[in-house]
């Protein structure tokens, strides 16, 4: 489940990531200011996804149509992959910086593919759609 957070986060980010590098590159404090997005961003959805999840423990699975397992179980190594997945992207992202600061070409590229990653990724949620039995 801990891998299932990372791969959520990474997954989720990967596009606002691209654009950060995008937008940031090349600027003073580009790595300080992406970091400082990522986790600001991504500490926003994992306290309001936990404080949902809590409240909606309150409720039967029925109305809401929820068969996935129990959410008590998979919260803590959810969110610690979660956590794990956004220091990672800083990481990566402050790398991509530090590498891109003069080149022009790339951080018009990092761009532009921002989208496509996005829509590849709705894509394979389309498709593996059919394969999820609720």
């Amino acid at each position: 489940m801990t891998l299932a957070g990372f791969l959520l986060y990474f997954g989720t980010n990967i596009d606002n990531a691209l654009v950060l590098i995008a937008c940031l590159a090349g600027h003073d404090q580009g790595r300080r200011r992406a970091a400082i997005a990522l986790f600001c961003a991504g500490l926003l959805v994992l306290v309001v996804s936990l404080g949902l999840s809590e409240a909606l423990d309150d409720f039967s699975a029925w109305p809401l149509n929820l068969l996935a397992e129990r959410p008590d179980a998979v919260r803590l190594p959810v969110s610690v992959g979660y956590i794990a997945g956004m220091f990672a992207m800083m990481a990566v992202v402050g790398l991509l910086l530090n590498r891109l600061s003069g080149a022009d070409r790339l951080k018009r590229w990092a761009g532009r593919v921002g989208p496509l990653v996005m829509i590849g990724f709705g894509l394979f949620v389309l498709a593996d759609t059919g394969g999820d039995k609720l």
